[in-house]
Formats: structure tokens, C-alpha cells, sequence
């Protein structure tokens, strides 16, 4: 399901691998709700980004993949509280 998301991702945000994978939670949600839309700084160029995040996407479940908190936490650079607010209110 991780890849999945991620994959999805890429599709909506046109970002390079390296771009991608340095995303910050943040960038992502609003709360415990996905974002419709978002805005990353590109790391080759330095230049914003500003992309729709589908609804595909959102649906995707991006904290999963992991079979322990710890590690989205650390894969993804969040907080553990904020990690564990965002999984309960994702349904599978």
C-alpha cells in the first residue's frame, strides 16, 4: 500500500524520486483530513511546486506500509502522537 500511495503521489505532484521522499507529513495532511492540494519546494531546482492532490490519491492511505509505528514515524518525519492521530482516523 505504501508504494501504492507513493506512486500515486509522483502521478499528482510530477516531483523527482529524490523530491518525493523528502516530503514532510505537512506537506500532506491538514489535521487528520489529506490535503486537496499542496506545495513542495523542488530540491534540484529550489523552485515551489504547487499540486493537486486527486482523490485517488488521497484514498491511497499513505502512513501505511509499515508493520510498526516507529517506522512511519521515521520514514515519514513526524511526530509519534501526530502519526497515531492520522492511522486512527484511516480506515483499511
Amino acid at each position: 500500500m505504501r508504494d501504492r500511495a507513493l506512486f500515486d503521489l509522483a502521478i499528482d505532484s510530477k516531483l523527482r524520486g529524490c523530491g518525493l521522499v523528502k516530503m514532510k507529513i505537512g506537506s500532506l495532511v491538514s489535521g487528520s483530513a489529506i490535503r486537496a492540494r499542496s506545495m513542495v519546494i523542488q530540491q534540484k531546482t529550489g523552485r515551489p511546486v504547487q499540486f493537486e492532490i486527486t482523490a485517488d490519491t488521497r484514498a491511497s492511505q499513505i502512513l501505511l506500509g509499515h508493520t510498526k509505528i516507529e517506522n512511519t514515524v521515521r520514514y515519514l518525519g513526524v511526530d509519534i502522537d501526530d502519526a497515531l492521530t492520522l492511522a486512527e482516523t484511516t480506515e483499511i
